[in-house]
């Protein structure tokens, strides 16, 4: 890319260079050639045919290398006879424009290949574990790379997976061994290694679905419940505490979707705003049953 980007500015220069030779000639068509396409190429013709009748001077009066010279005047003439005429600035442009399709697709090719997912921590230990016991390349620094943790992509993410898998991942690994076979799957055939363990996603994935829906329950079960204890007391103080109850369990909401899910700011924001607003509903209706 960086090789790409200074041939650019390199054409660019010549480029720039011949368009000020042409700008400031004291010839009216050389300055010209600069405004009109037209013009640039028919100057190029002209140019073209003056060399054509340019008169060669005897062999022998130019010595030897007089025959290369005659070689490349007659290689030029076919090439020319064959293609059209082209001007320097044609060429120029031309050249510019490869370049800069190359550079682009390159440029692409590097903006996507950032945007591919970056692997989690519990991943990137996994394989880091993994290279220290087998130990795949025979030099060490050519496993320095695995230590670059921000140059490492992932090819198969888990889109779903957020904090809670992780942590169920790892409760699982400090279960007695009677205990966690029901998450540990069973290794493919033919591959065999004592330092890897390979764990049932399904069913890690069903436990965490589990814990969540188990947590949302507890979230508006409760403070539902308590609010309703509190309002029916009808004390001047229920409305206060209804309020506290409603900061309260908002903050513990909003920081369990961020602990456990992969949720966004702004899906963060609107889940937190619904959930809010479920619990204003049941203050209001709590309060209009009491009076």
């Amino acid at each position: 890319m960086l090789e790409l980007q200074e041939q650019l500015r390199e054409l660019e220069e010549e480029l720039k260079n011949l368009d000020d030779d042409h700008a400031f000639s004291n010839d009216s068509m050389e300055k010209l050639r600069v405004r009109s396409r037209m013009a640039d190429q028919h100057a190029a013709r002209q140019e073209y045919q003056a060399r054509r009748k340019r008169p060669r001077t005897d062999q022998s009066n130019r010595g030897i290398g007089s025959g290369e010279n005659h070689k490349a005047d007659d290689e030029e003439q076919a090439q020319q006879g064959n293609n059209p005429i082209l001007s320097e600035r044609t060429v120029l442009l031309a050249k510019i424009e490869d370049r800069l399709l190359r550079y682009d697709k390159i440029l692409i090719k590097a903006r996507e290949l950032a945007e591919f997912q970056r692997p989690n921590d519990r991943d990137w230990v996994n394989v880091r574990g993994w290279f220290w016991n087998n130990k795949p390349l025979s030099n060490e620094q050519e496993e320095l790379f695995i230590q670059m943790k921000d140059d490492l992509v992932t090819l198969k993410p888990r889109d779903d997976s957020g904090k809670l898998d992780t942590w169920i991942d790892y409760a699982v690994t400090i279960l007695p061994k009677c205990m966690n076979k029901f998450f540990v799957n069973t290794s493919p055939k033919g591959f065999q290694d004592p330092y890897l363990r390979f764990t049932h996603t399904g069913r890690v994935e069903k436990i965490a679905i589990l814990v969540v829906v188990l947590i949302i329950i507890f979230l508006l079960a409760t403070p539902v419940f308590i609010m309703y204890r509190i309002t029916w007391d009808s004390s001047r103080t229920s409305t206060f505490l209804n309020i506290g109850l409603l900061i309260v369990f908002s903050l513990l909401f909003s920081a369990s979707m961020g602990l456990i899910t992969k949720a966004k700011r702004a899906e963060l924001f609107a889940a937190t705003a619904a959930y809010c607003a479920v619990l204003i509903v049941f203050i209001g209706n709590f309060s209009s049953n009491a009076t």
